[in-house]
């Protein structure tokens, strides 16, 4: 911050250090911003709602396989959800439960 009794050396020196402080945000936006547009999300499975289940709402678990386990909270033969599982490597045929 500038005062009105400082000389023009020191509002130089504070202006250089506004312009650094900029210079550093703008720095580090970029690489947030770049870091969270390299990241993605994909979507593993789309659940049908008969028979294998929507809404799923339940953290998923891992094995040490890497298969992922879950639940929905409706849907499924009966339509009160199902447990499901999805397994590395293998794509869910259409209108097949995961499980």
């Amino acid at each position: 911050m500038m005062l009105a009794h400082q000389k023009p050396g020191q509002r130089l020196k504070a202006w250089r250090m506004v312009c650094k402080l900029i210079a550093i945000t703008a720095a580090v936006l970029t690489w947030v911003l770049a870091a969270h547009a390299a990241s993605s999300e994909k979507v593993l499975y789309a659940f049908q709602d008969i028979p294998d289940g929507a809404g799923p709402t339940s953290s998923l678990i891992s094995d040490n396989a890497g298969k992922l386990y879950g639940t929905t909270s409706s849907g499924g033969a009966y339509g009160y959800g199902t447990v499901f599982k999805l397994s590395p490597g293998v794509r869910p045929l259409e209108g097949d439960c995961p499980v």
